[in-house]
């Protein structure tokens, strides 16, 4: 079986560990203060047009909301925050950017409120964001 490209650069323990997130449905809190924001595993692509822009689905939510600008970066297998009250995808992670930020959730949470949060984060991106 090919491998999926975003699984190139990923270690084969954490390609095992998307994979069972993915078959257990889970998701993240990004911060243990705030119930409202949570990581996610995208499952699709995001092509679906929807009212508000594009139909996204992810663990835990099944099928969220993107605008077009946050759909054009969703790939199965890519980390997604979604606001839970909205069912909406506000913002989209490379699996190693995800594994920096989850141990600070406080840094992204400050970002989401002061609507700052980059439509995409990768590893460059995580380092200027906990750099700050």
């Amino acid at each position: 079986m090919k491998k999926p490209s975003l699984f190139k650069n990923i270690p084969d323990k954490d390609v095992n560990n998307i994979i069972y997130a993915i078959k257990d449905d889970k998701y993240w809190k990004v911060s243990e203060q705030d119930k409202r924001y949570y990581y996610v595993i995208i499952l699709s692509r995001g092509r679906t047009p929807s009212f508000r822009g594009r139909f996204v689905r992810v663990t835990g939510f099944k099928a969220v909301e993107a605008d077009d600008k946050i759909a054009w970066f969703c790939r199965k297998y890519r980390v997604g925050i979604v606001d839970a009250k909205e069912k909406r995808l506000i913002g989209v992670l490379t699996w190693s950017a995800f594994k920096r930020l989850i141990q600070n959730g406080e840094k992204i949470l400050g970002l989401i409120r002061n609507q700052s949060l980059p439509p995409y984060i990768n590893k460059e991106a995580v380092t200027n964001i906990i750099r700050d």
